[in-house]
C-alpha cells in the first residue's frame, strides 16, 4: 500500500504546483488503501514510471515506511528532509506549459499567431531555443494581458529555466 508523505501532502495543497497533471492524479490515489500495482495499471499500465518517480521524489511512501518514519526521533527525521533533492521540470514540461499559454491566450485571439508559435514550440529542440520561444510568446501574451498576468507567467517559467541556467532578466525583457 502507498500513502501520500507530507511533501506529498504539501503538493496536493492549492498554490503548489510542481508535478503534472498525471502525476498529480496518482498522488492522489496514494491514499494507503491501494497497493503499487494498482496504481501502476493507471492509464492502461503506463503509470509506473509515474509511480517510481513519486517514490523515488520522496511524494509518496510504502505505509510501513510512513509508520517508521512517524517513529523516529525528530533529528533523524530532519536529517531525511535535509537530503531530500528538489528535481528541476523537464523541457518536455516547459514545452508543455508553453503550447498551452499558446493555446489558451492567443489562439482565440489569432488562429495563425498561435499556430506559428505551436510550429516554433515543436521545432524547439533545446533549452536556448525554447528560452527564445518563451520570450517571444510572452511578448505577445504583453500586448493583450495586464502586467500582472504576464507577471505570473514569467514567474512560473522561471522554474523550468532557473537563473543558474539562463540571465537572470532573460523574462523580465517581455514583461516591461
Amino acid at each position: 500500500m502507498l500513502t501520500k508523505t507530507p511533501l506529498g501532502e504539501t503538493e496536493l495543497q492549492p498554490g503548489r504546483r510542481t508535478l503534472g497533471l498525471r502525476e498529480r492524479a496518482v498522488l492522489v490515489l496514494a491514499d494507503g488503501t491501494r497497493p503499487r500495482e494498482m496504481l501502476a495499471s493507471l492509464y492502461d499500465g503506463s503509470a509506473a514510471p509515474l509511480v517510481d518517480r513519486l517514490l523515488e521524489l520522496g511524494f509518496i511512501a510504502p505505509s510501513s515506511a510512513m509508520a517508521r518514519e512517524a517513529q523516529r526521533e525528530p533529528e533523524q527525521a530532519t536529517h531525511v528532509a535535509d537530503s531530500f533533492k528538489i528535481v528541476r521540470p523537464s523541457l518536455g514540461e516547459a514545452r508543455l506549459y508553453l503550447f498551452d499559454l499558446s493555446e489558451r491566450l492567443l489562439a482565440p485571439l489569432d488562429k495563425h499567431l498561435a499556430e506559428h508559435f505551436r510550429e516554433k514550440l515543436r521545432m524547439a529542440r533545446d533549452e536556448a531555443a525554447l528560452i527564445a520561444v518563451a520570450n517571444k510568446l510572452l511578448e505577445m501574451i504583453a500586448e493583450h494581458a495586464t502586467p500582472e498576468r504576464v507577471s505570473g507567467m514569467a514567474e512560473r517559467l522561471q522554474r523550468f529555466f532557473p537563473d543558474a541556467m539562463m540571465g537572470p532578466t532573460q523574462f523580465s525583457k517581455a514583461v516591461t
